[in-house]
């Protein structure tokens, strides 16, 4: 299973390869694999599994996860389930179903979650209300994330951030990437 770990600085020039521990002053800080590389082309990163053949006879199936999309899913979906210390963690529990299901039926050959940070995106740029109308949600579902990412890494699945992009960006900069690669790429969302 390809894990995603560490942090590779990102460079704007968008054609190097993302392998250099020097850190810019434009860098982006993005979450990739010990296995891959990112490149930044036009306007969104891309990963390079170098393991990533077209040639392979059969497809490598490549799962990537929404986040925010599907913890969200769960947090209403089901009811205030509580640890023995009295928190909250259902939507803990929801996501961490879903995803024992996909990897005992998928059995992908790579699983990554992506995750909005809190950055600013180049949309905001172009239109100073977006996103404004979103009601906040009770502290007690965002007090699961940092649980869940954990959760999550302990089944081999770990997180994509990069600021100035939604997850969605990042999910579809791969998907796309991976389907040209002939993985066969399924997307889980909300």
């Amino acid at each position: 299973m390809c894990r995603v770990r560490g942090a590779i600085p990102l460079t704007q020039n968008p054609a190097d390869p993302v392998i250099s521990g020097i850190p810019s002053p434009q860098e982006y800080t993005f979450v990739a694999t010990t296995a891959c590389s990112v490149v930044r082309t036009d306007r969104f990163p891309v990963l390079q599994f170098p393991h990533m053949s077209p040639q392979k006879s059969s497809k490598q199936i490549f799962l990537i996860i929404d986040g925010y999309a599907v913890l969200h899913r769960a947090w209403h979906a089901l009811p205030p389930l509580t640890s023995p210390e009295g928190k909250v963690v259902n939507a803990v529990y929801g996501v961490m179903m879903i995803v024992m299901k996909l990897l005992d039926e998928k059995k992908p050959d790579a699983f990554v979650a992506c995750w909005d940070t809190k950055a600013t995106t180049f949309r905001h740029e172009a239109f100073a209300a977006y996103k404004a109308q979103r009601e906040k949600q009770p502290d007690e579902l965002y007090e699961q994330i940092p649980w869940l990412k954990d959760g999550l890494s302990l089944l081999g699945v770990e997180s994509l951030a990069l600021d100035g992009y939604e997850a969605d960006d990042l999910i579809g900069t791969m998907a796309a990437r991976s389907k040209k690669l002939g993985w066969d790429v399924t997307i889980i969302t909300g």
